[in-house]
């Protein structure tokens, strides 16, 4: 499988599974998240990192990089992006494993693992703090978990696996109100890895993409879906993206989904099919596992940060113009 080179480094770091019941959570506050410390990061460069995440700061108006693995641990580093170059910031968080920007009460949502199989729900005001919601999802495999807002619905979706060969046979599917977390009961796509997921704003709905087998004997996937925040949708598009890993986000200056599939050839969706952008590279290329990919709000550009093709993460920070990828200096 070809998850496996980025995964080395988390073994006994974030692989394990979580717990199938629905944690209950104490009186909703938000309290400090306790500091961890990280590995010195290269003077201007991110540390190098495996399954990071990318989020607008809606106070900042600019991209935050947080989470993922580094060479020998988690890594609990803030960072921010201003359109053409980083700066470290005085915030850190350990285990970060899922975020996103609810663009309508306008603060950032993660969830932070606290346990073998426990998270806890934090937001981001300039400071990390907990947000002790009254339920939380369940902790899922590393590789397995995706998120997305949908500002439509006014709510959050969040899927993943919590085993591999046990509990259900699909994605388990959790949905943010804007307060707390709901397990929603309903089937969901094959279990599965490295898969896009975007809000689309033609359709109102988040478009699942593709992804690489999450338990049971599936080959590689490239099926479409949708989540309408009730229930999921697959589609039958005319063309789709190469099957297996992908990445997806939002471009605003396009008002489109845009994505990078697992041959290094972008997409976008038109509400009903892909279609294929002419690139005069292959930039990254979503073989590189367990990249941070976004939207960078200030150089309407999609930017794509680390990741690994082997056994070692990188630092390397690419930008997508709309037509080819370069990257930073």
């Amino acid at each position: 499988m070809r998850r496996a080179s980025w995964l080395l480094v988390a073994t006994g770091l974030l692989v394990a599974a979580g717990c199938g019941s629905v944690s209950p959570g104490k009186t909703r506050s938000s309290t400090p998240i306790a500091s961890a410390s990280a590995s010195a990061p290269t003077s201007g460069v991110p540390e190098a990192r495996q399954g990071g995440f990318l989020v607008e700061d809606p106070g900042r108006g600019q991209l935050l990089l947080i989470g993922g693995i580094g060479s020998s641990a988690m890594v609990s580093s803030t960072w921010s992006w201003d359109g053409h170059r980083w700066s470290q910031l005085n915030a850190q968080a350990q285990g970060i494993d899922m975020v996103f920007l609810d663009s309508v009460r306008n603060r950032v949502i993660a969830l932070q693992a606290t346990g073998p199989t426990a998270y806890g729900t934090a937001t981001w005001s300039g400071t990390w703090a907990n947000l002790n919601s009254t339920h939380v999802p369940s902790r899922m495999v590393f590789g397995s978990g995706s998120s997305v807002f949908n500002p439509t619905t006014k709510s959050g979706l969040y899927c993943g696996i919590r085993n591999e060969t046990t509990d259900t046979p699909g994605l388990e599917t959790w949905t943010w109100d804007g307060s707390d977390w709901s397990l929603a009961p309903v089937a969901g796509p094959a279990k599965r890895l490295d898969y896009a997921l975007a809000y689309d704003p033609i359709t109102k709905t988040d478009i699942l993409f593709g992804g690489e087998p999450g338990g049971g004997p599936h080959p590689l996937f490239a099926d479409t879906w949708s989540w309408n925040g009730s229930g999921w949708t697959q589609l039958l598009p005319t063309h789709s993206p190469a099957a297996g890993a992908a990445y997806a986000t939002l471009d605003e200056s396009l008002n489109a989904i845009v994505l990078l599939d697992w041959q290094g050839n972008m997409w976008t969706w038109t509400g009903s099919d892909w279609n294929a952008i002419p690139s005069t590279n292959s930039g990254p290329g979503a073989h590189v596992l367990g990249a941070a990919f976004g939207y960078d709000p200030l150089s309407h550009r999609i930017i794509a940060f680390g990741g690994s093709t082997g056994s070692s993460a990188s630092s390397t920070t690419w930008l997508w113009d709309g037509a080819s990828w370069a990257t930073a200096t």
